[in-house]
């Protein structure tokens, strides 16, 4: 009987990304003010694809329901 000895682990990670608000303002400090007083009338996001910064948060093994045990492995 051959035994499978890998199993299917889940990573979470966290990371950061990098996006970009269009703001109408009269200065790039009204602009900041605006960010940081959390106003969301911006006009448009976009955001550049990709990890920066990642680092593991979690990892968690698969369960399968249907997991069958033998005697030979118990016994064994």
């Amino acid at each position: 009987m051959k035994t499978v000895t890998e199993k299917r682990y889940y990573v979470t990670t966290k990371f950061e990304k990098y996006g970009t608000y269009t703001f109408m303002a009269r200065s790039k400090e009204h602009a900041r003010q605006m960010f940081e007083s959390g106003d969301y009338g911006w006009e448009d996001y976009t955001e550049e694809y990709g990890e920066y910064n990642e680092v593991i948060d979690e990892i968690e093994e698969e369960i399968f329901a249907d997991t069958q045990l033998s005697l030979e492995g118990v016994l064994a």
